[in-house]
């Protein structure tokens, strides 16, 4: 059943009542973690003193929780600059001692 099927079937008392049980108990992947990001932020806030980060300040939990963010769409000519930008760090990386990295050029 889709989204739209479900809303057809469902009488808007019913979404009502979900919306209200939501707001008194959240569910789902967002609540989720922000529930993992507390227990992080107590663990990371219990051993912050240790390793020289006495000042660092203390963390909440929603600190620990991933932002999810559409990067903004490129033109053409953006995409071909990003390209370009990433090719010249591997080129910057394959030249330093040690780097496994090699361009292999085809042979005409």
């Amino acid at each position: 059943m889709t989204v739209t099927e479900m809303l057809d079937r469902m009488p808007s008392s019913e979404h009502a009542d979900w919306e209200d049980y939501w707001e008194a108990e959240p569910f789902g992947p967002a609540h989720e973690a922000l529930t993992l990001g507390g227990i992080a932020a107590v663990i990371y806030n219990c051993f912050r003193s240790f390793g020289g980060a006495k000042s660092s300040p203390p963390l909440t939990p929603a600190d620990f929780v991933p932002k999810y963010t559409r990067e903004p769409k490129l033109t053409r000519e953006q995409e071909i600059e990003r390209d370009k930008a990433n090719l010249e760090s591997l080129r910057h990386m394959s030249k330093q001692k040690g780097s496994s990295i090699r361009f292999i050029s085809k042979a005409a």
